[in-house]
């Protein structure tokens, strides 16, 4: 029995010599040791925080994407919608400038043989003068005070001009026509000039 158990002891003393020679090899200190599990520690480390890196830049990556394109629509809708308000004067004022041309009163019925009326282009003049008055809010919220600014003045224009037509449902006045257009044109060139200026900082 004792000589059994001796070499029992003697087979499991040699099995854990083995396992010890897997796991660390006879001719390697424990500091040899220490330093290998502390590189294998420092590449994954090292792994772990370029993966974050590379999923932090992408990140940022998509939100400036995102900002970019919200900002580059937003623009376009404000400049979209001062263009249609000064295109909705001009059609007014063509439409008046159409029946000065026939020589006749505005309610005469030979008004409609000119393919526009008064009334409902100014209807859709005063819609679009509530698109800007919106499209100048978001300019502010932009950030672009000399941009709406610029906005501000070319609505004033339009609206400065259209008094001077003095339109009363029949009659107007269309002798400071070449004037206003002239101050129209001036104020929507430095809009635009503004607006470009708010383009390149997307």
């Amino acid at each position: 029995m004792n000589r059994q158990s001796s070499l029992e002891g003697k087979r499991l003393v040699s099995h854990i010599g083995a396992a010890q020679n897997l796991v660390m090899p006879s001719n390697m200190t424990w500091i040899e040791v220490a330093d290998s599990a502390v590189k294998i520690g420092l590449g994954a480390l090292m792994t772990g925080m370029f993966g974050w890196f590379v999923a932090n830049h992408v990140s940022k990556s998509a939100m400036q994407k995102m900002k970019f394109e919200r900002r580059s629509k937003l623009l376009e809708e404000i400049a979209d919608a001062h263009e249609a308000y000064f295109q909705s004067f001009m059609d007014f004022s063509l439409c008046l400038d159409g029946i000065r041309a026939l020589g006749v009163k505005a309610n005469d019925p030979i008004v409609k043989t000119i393919g526009a009326e008064p009334t409902p282009l100014l209807r859709k003049m005063s819609e679009k003068s509530n698109d800007i008055i919106f499209a100048q809010s978001r300019l502010m919220l932009l950030g672009e005070t000399e941009c709406e600014r610029r906005a501000r003045e070319l609505h004033k224009a339009i609206v400065d001009s259209f008094q001077q037509l003095k339109w009363d449902g029949v009659t107007f006045d269309l002798s400071h026509l070449p004037e206003m257009s002239r101050v129209i044109r001036e104020a929507r060139e430095a809009f635009y000039k503004e607006m470009r200026v708010a383009f390149d900082k997307v």
